[in-house]
């Protein structure tokens, strides 16, 4: 069966560098979007669970704080109060942690939407 939901996430890295180009400080943003691929509603169904089911995606630093649990497509909620870092290490650790959780999260948004389809 094709792809039924089109899955986009834009990752934003706003970094500061001193005057020699090394990292000072950084913060991560993001925006994730879902629609579905015919151009339909994406099902209610779906899009709670994402958040309700465990799918949550955890933006804190840690990855530790179930206030920072975001649903795939609310990701841009947790902008106001990103973490900020001020290793490069740890911003890139976070980074890799989050987007891997993001990719996994999707896989499974497809599955669940596909299975939604055929009911």
């Amino acid at each position: 069966m094709p792809e039924v939901l089109d899955i986009n996430v834009d990752i934003n890295q706003d970094v500061n560098q001193n005057d020699k180009g090394e990292f000072v400080n950084g913060k991560v943003t993001f925006l994730g979007t879902i629609k579905m691929t015919d151009g339909s509603a994406v099902p209610e169904e779906l899009t709670n669970a994402l958040y309700e089911d465990g799918y949550a995606i955890n933006l804190s630093r840690l990855g530790t704080n179930t206030k920072c649990n975001m649903a795939l497509h609310f990701l841009h909620y947790h902008d106001h109060h990103a973490p900020q870092f001020y290793n490069e290490e740890d911003m890139q650790e976070y980074l890799h942690r989050v987007q891997g959780r993001i990719e996994e999260v999707s896989v499974i948004a497809e599955s669940i939407a596909k299975e939604i389809m055929l009911v």
